[in-house]
């Protein structure tokens, strides 16, 4: 479960109070070094797997 650091297509929103993008980036990387068919199951809207999110999400903030 990624709860609100990663959903299929996106990362969780860092702009709320003790939010803070080197965190969610440090959180990015751990995740993506899980096996690309790791299913991910985030806090709101679609599943995803980490191979799909490597290519749309990582790329970007990890």
């Amino acid at each position: 479960m990624s709860g609100d650091t990663l959903f299929c297509g996106t990362v969780g929103r860092t702009d709320f109070i003790g939010g803070s993008m080197d965190d969610m980036r440090r959180s990015l990387k751990r995740l993506a070094q899980l096996p690309d068919d790791t299913v991910v199951l985030p806090g709101h809207n679609a599943l995803t797997t980490i191979g799909a999110e490597r290519n749309r999400v990582f790329k970007l903030y990890a």
